[in-house]
Order: C-alpha cells, then sequence, then structure tokens
C-alpha cells in the first residue's frame, strides 16, 4: 500500500499527525534553545566574579548524591541561605525557563520513543518504518525528528 502525501499528512491520519506533533516539538526545542543560548546569566559561567560570589549555593550533579547533607548546609549557614535567596529572587524565572526547556526535552524523547513503539507494534494499523521510509513527506519528517 502506498500513502499519498494528503493520505499521510490528512488530520484522520494518527500516524501521520503523531509524527507532525512530534516534529513540533523538536523544532520548538530547537527554537527555544536558540533562544536561551544569549540568556545564560554571568553567575552560571564558570570563573566569573558572579559565579565565585554565589559558589556556595549553585549545585551540580555532585547534589544528587548528598541533597541532605547540601541541604543541611544550607539551613545551618545564614550567609549561604541570604545568596540562595538572591539567587532566586534575581534568577528564579531564567532557571525555570530552563528546567521547561530540560522538561521539554524529556517530553519529546518520551513521545518519540513511544511513537517509535507504536509503529513497531503495530498501534498504527498498516502502517511500517518500511512504509514511513518509502514515503517523501513522512522520511522527511522521521529526518526531522
Amino acid at each position: 500500500m502506498t500513502l499519498s502525501s494528503t493520505d499521510f499528512l490528512a488530520e484522520n491520519n494518527i500516524c501521520g499527525q503523531a509524527l507532525l506533533s512530534i516534529v513540533s516539538q523538536g523544532n520548538a526545542i530547537h527554537a527555544e534553545l536558540g533562544q536561551l543560548k544569549d540568556f545564560v546569566p554571568l553567575v552560571f559561567k564558570k570563573g566569573t566574579s558572579e559565579h565565585v560570589k554565589f559558589g556556595g549555593v549553585l549545585i551540580d550533579f555532585e547534589y544528587f548524591q548528598s541533597p541532605d547533607s547540601f541541604e543541611a548546609t544550607l539551613e545551618k549557614n545564614t550567609s549561604l541561605r541570604i545568596l540562595d535567596d538572591q539567587l532566586k529572587a534575581n534568577f528564579g524565572s531564567i532557571i525555570n525557563r530552563f528546567y521547561l526547556f530540560l522538561e521539554a526535552i524529556h517530553r519529546y524523547v518520551v513521545n518519540l520513543r513511544t511513537f517509535l513503539e507504536d509503529l513497531e507494534s503495530g498501534v498504527f494499523v498498516q502502517q511500517t518504518m518500511e512504509m514511513l521510509m518509502d514515503h517523501y513527506e513522512a522520511r522527511q519528517l522521521m529526518d526531522h525528528s
């Protein structure tokens, strides 16, 4: 069975609409990355005086090894709590934007994985990966996902 362009991209084609949605998510992530790269505050760039000032409250992945220890240190030290409050007040909105960006990447990966699993397991009746690769528009969308 050969899909025409209108068939694959039609609103009633669940497979085509799912793939279009995933590609749209990817494009939105790409656009947001282009914008966010210009908004990284100096406080998050190592070697800057701002980074040194807030170094005691800036965390990396080591935090996950002992979050309770980090929280206890923060709770005991008034100057660190003040710095933490300043960091949240001054950069909370951009931190939140980066968090939402990372969350969008995670959601994209989950959706893409689910789409591929659904395609493989036959959820999209009469459509297979081979059929998508034989179809120009579907192949273009797969290349962009």
